[in-house]
């Protein structure tokens, strides 16, 4: 079996789940990912957007018309801060915006973004996985 990077696999896994579009800022935090994205990019687009707060509305647009959740990408700090005011309102129009934040505490631990609708708390999740782990074959 060939090796395949993380990141590709993530791409996959919203494949599977019927995702056709995915909207957000591009970062360095989540190259990987980007790049499987480009490289299934006839069946998955990703739109390019200038504010992360924008990314995130636009994605509940698509979802509501299409009746898919929406699908946010955003880098690690800033980034997920700007989306999270997007991912917020989103919620009080009662529809969920997947959030994809490439987070990375100093030690290297992923961290996961939970948006609450009435508190944004961090939680590490999977710490045998470092952000450079997206960037390597598996």
């Amino acid at each position: 079996m060939a090796s395949q990077l993380a990141g590709h696999l993530l791409v996959d896994g919203l494949l599977a789940q019927g995702v056709t579009h995915a909207f957000g800022v591009p970062g360095e935090s989540y190259l990987a990912v980007l790049d499987g994205l480009h490289a299934r990019r006839h069946q998955i687009r990703f739109i390019t957007c200038r504010q992360e707060g924008g990314a995130a509305f636009m994605a509940e647009a698509h979802g509501k018309l299409t009746g898919r959740s929406g699908v946010c990408m955003v880098m690690r700090g800033p980034g997920a801060t700007n989306a999270s005011s997007g991912v917020r309102i989103t919620r009080t129009d009662e529809f969920e915006v997947e959030l994809l934040a490439a987070l990375a505490r100093p030690e290297g631990t992923v961290i996961e973004v939970t948006l609450d609708p009435e508190v944004i708390t961090t939680r590490a999740t999977l710490s045998s996985i470092t952000q450079g782990t997206l960037n390597k074959p598996l």
